[in-house]
């Protein structure tokens, strides 16, 4: 299973055999309304279900970016449901009391804060252009993840 979030999609692993689910949200999934339903919990449940549909017992998981974290979880949640684990470009955060909320230590304008508020990126978005957000985006999102490429 390859657990990945923005910047990247499926094709960075297109030709490795892999359950590679776009996360609740992104792509063609249900994207609820609720932030409840985008708890660890929540997803982590979301994944094991997928991995019971497709019939196997145990999973190497790999985890990029966002999904790092959530492959983490996994983890810890179902031990007995992963070969092992495999995290890329960010490592596992325990919960720590005594550390800065990301917000205290980058600032309102950090863009993992503007994707929180709801409706907020959307507005800026909305506001310059679907058209210009693509053309801005998704050449650093090739250029940085190699994706789109023959070989």
């Amino acid at each position: 299973m390859v657990l990945m979030a923005s910047p990247d999609c499926f094709t960075c692993f297109f030709r490795i055999q892999s359950i590679a689910p776009d996360m609740r949200g992104y792509g063609d999934t249900d994207a609820p309304a609720s932030f409840h339903s985008y708890t660890s919990l929540h997803i982590v449940g979301y994944l094991i279900a997928l991995i019971d549909l497709f019939g196997v017992d145990q999973v190497f998981v790999i985890g990029h970016d966002w999904g790092a974290n959530i492959a983490s979880h996994l983890c810890l949640f179902c031990p007995d449901k992963f070969k092992a684990l495999v995290n890329l470009s960010v490592h596992y955060f325990p919960r720590n009391p005594m550390s800065k909320p990301i917000r205290a230590v980058y600032g309102d304008d950090f863009y993992v804060i503007r994707f929180q508020e709801p409706g907020e990126i959307e507005a800026e978005f909305a506001r310059v252009g679907a058209e210009t957000v693509i053309q801005k985006f998704l050449p650093y999102v090739i250029q940085f993840t190699g994706n789109c490429k023959e070989s």
